[in-house]
């Protein structure tokens, strides 16, 4: 572990899972450039980011309300040096 190679002691790793939800596609969309992910949208120039929002197909994952369920992961590591 890279840490405890450079000299960190008590190291701890956690990880917490939020699980939210959006009411639809366009709020999927719009939490995207709330994310990490927006950097790589920022890749593409309007046109593209068209057609790939287009592409997105959430569906399956929609709930009997609509909702589309979100799971966010965190990873944090405590070490002490």
């Amino acid at each position: 572990m890279l840490c405890r190679a450079s000299g960190f002691c008590a190291v701890t790793l956690s990880r917490l899972e939020l699980t939210t939800t959006v009411p639809d596609m366009d709020a999927w969309w719009d939490m995207q450039w709330s994310l990490g992910v927006r950097t790589f949208l920022r890749a593409f120039d309007p046109s593209t980011l068209e057609e790939i929002k287009r592409e997105v197909r959430l569906e399956a994952l929609r709930r009997e309300d609509g909702t589309i369920p979100i799971v966010l992961t965190m990873s944090a590591c405590h070490a002490v040096k």
